[in-house]
C-alpha cells in the first residue's frame, strides 16, 4: 500500500485551495457581468402576459425566420389568399423595401416578432450584454417602423443549439431576456428550407405535412431568407392540404403557450 507523505498532502491541499480560489474568482466575475447586464438597457422591458392559453388542438402556427426578403411579398400574398395569419421573426434591415414589408406584415394582421438584428452568432452570443444590445436594436427598429413593441422572439438557432460559443453564457442570456418579460418560441415541425439546397416546394410541404400529423398543435418552422425561393409555394400547398384536413391557423402571441426546448431558468 502506497503511503502518502505529509509533503504530498500539503501540495494536494495547496492545489485544492488554488482551484477553489480560481473558481471563486470566476464566479465573482460572472456575477459582476450579470449584474451589469441587469442594469443595462433600462427600456428593454415588457409587461409579461397574465394569461397563457393552451394551444388549441389541430391549430397550426406558421412561422417565418430571417426575413424580410424578396420572398416576403409572395408569402404574404399566399397567406392573404387563404385568410391565414402567421408569425414573422424578423432580422434588422433598414432599406425602404424592408421597412415597407415590416409595415405590411403588421397591417395585414400578422404577428411581427424579434429574431435578431445581425443574426451573427459569434457576436450576439458573445455575452449577455451583446445579445441585449442586438435585441434592443431590432426591437427599436420594429417599433419605430410599425408602432408595435414585440413581446415574443425566437433565438437564432433555437433556444438549444450547438453554435453558441458558451453554453453558460447562452443560459444567462435566456434567463435575463425572459426576466425582462419577453417570451421565446421554438418549434415542433421543420420544413427543411434552411439548407444551401433549394428543395422543391412539394418536398418542403411533404416534410411539414408528415410531421404535423404527429403533434397536437404544429408550430411550423419556415424561413424567409433570400435563398428560400420555394417557401411561398410550399406554404400554399401546406395551407390547402391542412385546411382540407380540418385544421385551423393562428398567429403566435405572448398569450400562446410556448414551445420551448429549454427552461427559462427564472
Amino acid at each position: 500500500m502506497k503511503v502518502i507523505t505529509k509533503k504530498v498532502w500539503i501540495r494536494y491541499a495547496a492545489a485544492l485551495a488554488l482551484a477553489a480560489a480560481l473558481w471563486g474568482s470566476l464566479a465573482w466575475q460572472r456575477q459582476a457581468v450579470l449584474t451589469e447586464a441587469r442594469e443595462s438597457h433600462p427600456n428593454l422591458y415588457v409587461e409579461p402576459s397574465n394569461s397563457v392559453n393552451t394551444m388549441a388542438e389541430k391549430t397550426v402556427y406558421l412561422t417565418y425566420d430571417d426575413g424580410p426578403s424578396k420572398n416576403t411579398p409572395r408569402i404574404l400574398d399566399v397567406l392573404k389568399k387563404h385568410g391565414v395569419k402567421a408569425t414573422f421573426f424578423v432580422i434588422g434591415k433598414e432599406d425602404e423595401e424592408s421597412l415597407a414589408l415590416y409595415r405590411r406584415i403588421v397591417e395585414e394582421g400578422h404577428t411581427i416578432a424579434v429574431h435578431t438584428y445581425s443574426h451573427k452568432y459569434h457576436e450576439i452570443y458573445r455575452s449577455v450584454d451583446a445579445y441585449l444590445e442586438d435585441f434592443e436594436k431590432v426591437e427599436n427598429l420594429i417599433y419605430n417602423t410599425t408602432g408595435v413593441h414585440p413581446k415574443i422572439f425566437r433565438f437564432p438557432g433555437g433556444s438549444v443549439n450547438s453554435l453558441v460559443p458558451s453554453k453558460q453564457v447562452h443560459k444567462d442570456i435566456i434567463r435575463e431576456i425572459t426576466r425582462r418579460g419577453y417570451v421565446f418560441y421554438d418549434w415542433n415541425v421543420v420544413s427543411g428550407d434552411d439548407t444551401a439546397t433549394v428543395y422543391p416546394a412539394q418536398t418542403l410541404a411533404d416534410n411539414v405535412l408528415k410531421a404535423a400529423g404527429r403533434v397536437k398543435s404544429p408550430v411550423v418552422l419556415f424561413h424567409d431568407a433570400p435563398l428560400c425561393r420555394t417557401t411561398p409555394d410550399a406554404t400554399d400547398i401546406v395551407i390547402q392540404r391542412l385546411l382540407e384536413q380540418g385544421y385551423a391557423f393562428a398567429a403566435l402571441s405572448e398569450d400562446t403557450q410556448p414551445i420551448q426546448f429549454t427552461s427559462t431558468g427564472n
